[in-house]
């Protein structure tokens, strides 16, 4: 085999034991575990591959023989190894053929194959155990974090002189009352936090059995909520409560937990931002969410497009043109109802990892944005907000209201009871 393929041979080796399982714990769901046996898996039968590529010896009869070829129709010691091309083994009438090449140049030139191999794996499984591939959600560093501070002010605020009941209700909230669970790639914690909302942070495994206390459940993404606990689940969400979700979760949980509703359409986005708007009947959770002249745009990164399954009992009340024409399906946040309660999915996440400065208004000043749109003075404003509000634009704080007023307005009116009659007329 030539040099020119065997680079090519040794390249689509790389690709498929060591990019393919990158791609699905990237754009599906794989949880640590099951990347750690995979890369594992890959590594070991890549790394063979790659030595039966490039270590090859020929024999007494002169046939080309793989290092593992171990069936040649005579002894070992009577084969004289020769390099072939890029071939790697110099030692001639061995004794012992792996310790021949265990003392031959095997490491100078094997030795920088592994390297490639490890170095990359090793990081990876490292951001495995971090919970932190390429995009994990990291308020610490992610450019959202100031718009998010100044939003929660923003939402505070504007409940505040709009809706001061509502703000109440949410301001009694107990922690056994709002239940989140934690995801690898969103943090909604991070913004019922910023608005000082109490509530019980579990695991997905550490879900209650008994949910009769809790009213509202938010799911970060993954959603990967093991199969046993799919019965409390649902019986919480047929006794009245209120179930909201994210993402992957839609595959992991919705889909098989509350099948033939809403589901994945099998396609995945790329690192991208889409234009929202209403649908359907006027409700007050949108209509809070983007008061007239709003135009928020929401971060995408390998989430799944929600195909609606039912369309009888599904309402979609958040969709995108600009998503369906990119992967045929518009809804960006649609509800059902399960007995005496609602489930929520959003195709985005709760908290958004960046925006875009898409047209001229999204470049202005966010205080336009404060004072056009949400109704707000600078009077009516504590201090430290206005100071995080000043060197902001308006598309991260259009964005991070957006998202951030939408989940408050999820839990108030799931707090009040009333959230299924909202979003399912």
């Amino acid at each position: 085999m030539s040099f020119p393929l065997r680079l090519i041979s040794a390249l689509l080796i790389l690709c498929t034991f060591i990019g393919a399982p990158l791609y699905f714990q990237i754009f599906h769901t794989y949880d640590p575990g099951t990347m750690i046996l995979s890369f594992t898996i890959s590594f070991l039968v890549g790394s063979i591959l790659l030595v039966m590529l490039f270590i090859r010896e020929r024999d007494s009869l002169g046939r080309t023989r793989f290092f593992f070829n171990d069936k040649a129709y005579h002894s070992w010691q009577n084969i004289p190894l020769d390099s072939e091309n890029l071939g790697i083994i110099s030692v001639k009438d061995p004794d012992n053929l792996f310790r021949s090449v265990a003392v031959s140049d095997i490491a100078k030139r094997v030795l920088p194959v592994y390297l490639l191999l490890l170095i990359p794996t090793i990081y990876l499984l490292l951001q495995v155990f971090n919970h932190n591939i390429l995009y994990t959600q990291s308020e610490r560093s992610t450019e959202m974090s100031g718009a998010y501070d100044a939003a929660a002010g923003l939402v505070e605020a504007r409940m505040k002189k709009f809706a001061p009941q509502d703000l109440e209700v949410l301001k009694k909230t107990e922690r056994h009352q709002l239940i989140v669970v934690m995801g690898d790639y969103d943090k909604v914690e991070g913004i019922i936090a910023r608005s000082n909302i109490r509530h019980t942070l579990v695991r997905p495994e550490e879900i209650p059995d008994d949910l009769s206390r809790a009213q509202v459940i938010l799911v970060n993404c993954p959603g990967n909520i093991p199969e046993w606990k799919f019965d409390a689940i649902r019986k919480f969400v047929s006794d009245g409560g209120s179930l909201i979700t994210t993402d992957w979760a839609l595959g992991n949980l919705i889909a098989k937990a509350f099948p033939d509703m809403i589901s994945p359409n099998g396609l995945t986005t790329r690192n991208e931002c889409i234009d929202i708007e209403k649908s359907g009947p006027p409700c007050r959770v949108t209509d809070f969410m983007m008061p007239q002249g709003s135009h928020p745009h929401w971060w995408l990164f390998g989430s799944y497009p929600v195909t609606v399954n039912n369309p009888e009992k599904v309402n979609v009340f958040l969709k995108s043109e600009e998503f369906k024409a990119k992967y045929n399906d518009s809804p960006v946040s649609a509800a059902f109802r399960w007995g005496e309660g609602v489930v929520v999915h959003i195709a985005t996440h709760f908290f958004q990892h960046r925006s875009e400065l898409r047209t001229d208004r999204h470049k202005q000043p966010a205080m336009t944005y404060v004072t056009e749109c949400l109704g707000l003075t600078r009077e009516e404003l504590p201090e430290k907000i206005l100071e995080g509000l000043e060197n902001q634009k308006v598309a991260p704080v259009e964005n991070a209201y957006s998202t951030h007023q939408f989940i408050i307005s999820l839990i108030t009116e799931a707090r009040k009871m009333k959230l299924a009659g909202e979003l399912v007329p």
